[in-house]
């Protein structure tokens, strides 16, 4: 995942993205194989502590604490880059349009507010690398367009982006690369247009054209 890249794994449901997934952030141990960033071996760091290399990700099924307002979520995030600064929290809320609602609990927001909320929190970390795990979930079209945009602007500005996710539509418009999985493995790599324009990849997805 070169900086900024913007990676794209697709596959059906089994296929094994969100295992894959869960190795890059360090919340499973792959049983083989090494993960590295840079020439650096983390294949037994532990999540939290990838955090602090400059790695940060976001979760398929929301993950938020519903007791804290919006703005003590994002200071979360804040609160464990590799070199905290004060105005990091205030900064990534107002990036994802979140400053009206700072001081609302988390708990009880629509959806896609707490994305954005997520996406704050791993952002207010200062992360070099971000991982996605299926961010577009639950989103409406324009919700879903704000997201495209902004991620390939953080590309731009250098980051690194893994983007899991099933909406071939957002994976087509953003993605430089994309890997389609099937049954635990990588069965095609290649640019976006190549993998789903050609129909490889939105054939293993069960999508015709």
């Amino acid at each position: 995942m070169p900086p900024g890249h913007i990676t794209a794994v697709i596959g059906p449901n089994g296929a094994g993205k969100s295992t894959l997934f869960h190795c890059l952030a360090g919340t499973l141990r792959p049983d083989s194989g090494r993960i590295t960033l840079g020439a650096r071996d983390i294949t037994a760091l532990p999540a939290h502590a990838r955090t602090r290399t400059g790695v940060a990700r976001t979760f398929q099924q929301l993950a938020v604490f519903p007791s804290l307002t919006i703005a003590e979520n994002v200071q979360v995030g804040a609160d464990r880059a590799p070199a905290p600064t004060p105005r990091a929290a205030d900064q990534a809320l107002r990036l994802l349009d979140l400053t009206a609602l700072r001081a609302h609990p988390a708990g009880g927001l629509p959806t896609g507010a707490l994305r954005r909320t997520e996406l704050a929190r791993a952002l207010a970390s200062a992360p070099h690398t971000l991982l996605l795990d299926e961010p577009a979930a639950g989103l409406d079209t324009a919700e879903v367009t704000a997201l495209a945009t902004l991620l390939y602007a953080l590309a731009a500005d250098g980051m690194a982006l893994l983007v899991v996710e099933h909406d071939l539509d957002l994976v087509a418009g953003l993605a430089d690369t994309v890997h389609s999985m099937k049954a635990g493995r990588i069965i095609a790599s290649g640019p976006a247009d190549q993998i789903l324009h050609k129909g490889t990849g939105r054939r293993h997805m069960g999508i015709g054209r």
